[in-house]
């Protein structure tokens, strides 16, 4: 399971729908998002993660339409502390995450164990749940922005989302 892990973490970078990349990653996540003063997520793999965990919690999965990927950063660079001063290192949140998406996903382990599929078809497969849960979670996000503007921009707005979607 370690190497399905590590296989998983340094795939490609994981992909969300271009619809939400003006109204969710320029609005929360983009430097000089609103004012160069707001800005809820420092980089947008943390809304990325935000979202998933949104999506999932609400069982929330929807399929992209149209692939983006505009911040780049794989997986196994999420979360760690790499030039950041007083940065707190969250790369076990990788972990959660893959979790997650074990339980949620259809995949014939002992088939993994035995060979007869690939850890890159498995890869694959955990990416794709992983994306559907994200932007299930964005367009959660997006709608409960375009109903409210200045929800999320209170000090408590994204943490009251995502507890009262649960």
């Amino acid at each position: 399971m370690n190497d399905l892990f590590e296989a998983w973490r340094s795939a490609r970078p994981p992909y969300y729908d271009l619809k939400y990349k003006e109204i969710l990653m320029k609005e929360f996540a983009d430097y000089g998002a609103r004012s160069k003063d707001i800005k809820a997520f420092e980089t947008a793999y943390e809304l990325y993660i935000y979202a998933f965990f949104v999506g999932l919690y609400n069982n929330e999965k929807k399929p992209i339409s149209k692939k983006e990927n505009s911040y780049g950063h794989k997986i196994e660079f999420w979360g760690n502390k790499a030039g950041k001063k007083f940065r707190k290192d969250f790369s076990i949140l990788q972990k959660y995450i893959f979790v997650a998406l074990v339980s949620k996903t259809d995949v014939d382990f002992l088939a993994l164990e035995k060979g007869d599929i690939s850890i890159d078809s498995v890869v694959s497969s955990l990416m794709e749940t992983m994306e559907q849960y994200a932007n299930g979670g964005m367009n959660l996000i997006r709608e409960k922005f375009e109903d409210n503007e200045s929800f999320f921009f209170t000090p408590t707005g994204f943490l009251n989302f995502i507890l009262k979607s649960e």
